[in-house]
């Protein structure tokens, strides 16, 4: 008779103890719950890397390199631009008082012009004048020299002396908007060889020279041009003779005024 009340004593605390441990066993699951959402948060480095290199090559890269191809070199207080439709783009740099200018287009010549040209305003009498030290060769009648010109449209007049690779020194003009050009004097000539063109009124001369202080005046080049008048263009000008091929020409003591 004493031994019966043992029994349930020791079945009730067995079994609280069971219960205790299986409520410590639920726990895992949270510490599980919480670590994985904070592992997802890895993903925001693949997209960051993929917005960034995308955005920098696409923007930085092609910007300078268009922009220095075509108009970079162009000289403070000067304008340069292709006249007409010259096949390849020209350009132009200034180093140290030497200028290197390339250009194509098919010619100066009958109703309309292809060429590269770098000018300043002339609004009265006044000249331009240069020395051409080189000319690569892209045609035997490739020119490039100084130039008067009323406008920028192809078919402007204009008045030039101009130096070739095989056909020495042109002079050459055009009286009227659209008219053919005309051929004025062809003295013999090549490179290096200083040449300038003078304005007084509406009659324009052409003047060559081996030393850029005594200028001898080309004979027949005197004309008068009452189609060229008011402010004029006066610079550089370059053809390849060869349209969509650059004739790359140098030169230095370039003056206009």
């Amino acid at each position: 008779a004493h031994a019966a009340p043992a029994v349930p004593t020791a079945t009730g605390t067995i079994s609280p103890t069971a219960t205790a441990t299986a409520t410590a066993t639920t726990a895992a699951p949270t510490a599980t719950g919480t670590v994985t959402p904070a592992a997802t948060s890895t993903a925001v480095g693949p997209t960051a890397t993929g917005t960034i290199s995308s955005t920098s090559t696409m923007t930085v890269t092609p910007t300078p390199t268009g922009t220095q191809t075509g108009t970079g070199g162009c000289p403070a207080g000067w304008t340069c631009a292709d006249i007409g439709t010259t096949g390849a783009a020209g350009s132009e740099s200034l180093s140290s008082g030497t200028w290197t200018v390339r250009g194509s287009g098919g010619d100066i010549w009958t109703t309309g012009d292809q060429f590269h040209f770098d000018w300043q305003t002339l609004g009265g009498n006044g000249s331009a004048s240069t020395r051409v030290i080189s000319q690569t060769n892209t045609n035997a009648w490739a020119k490039a020299g100084v130039m008067l010109r009323g406008s920028t449209a192809p078919s402007s007049p204009f008045y030039a002396i101009l130096v070739t690779p095989g056909n020495g020194i042109t002079v050459q003009y055009r009286a009227t908007s659209g008219a053919a050009a005309v051929k004025a004097a062809q003295p013999a000539g090549a490179v290096p060889v200083y040449l300038k063109v003078t304005r007084a009124g509406t009659a324009f001369t052409a003047y060559t020279s081996s030393n850029g202080v005594s200028w001898t005046l080309v004979p027949g080049s005197t004309i008068t041009l009452s189609g060229l008048t008011g402010t004029l263009l006066a610079g550089l000008a370059v053809t390849s003779h060869n349209a969509g091929t650059i004739c790359t020409v140098t030169f230095d003591t370039v003056a206009v005024g």
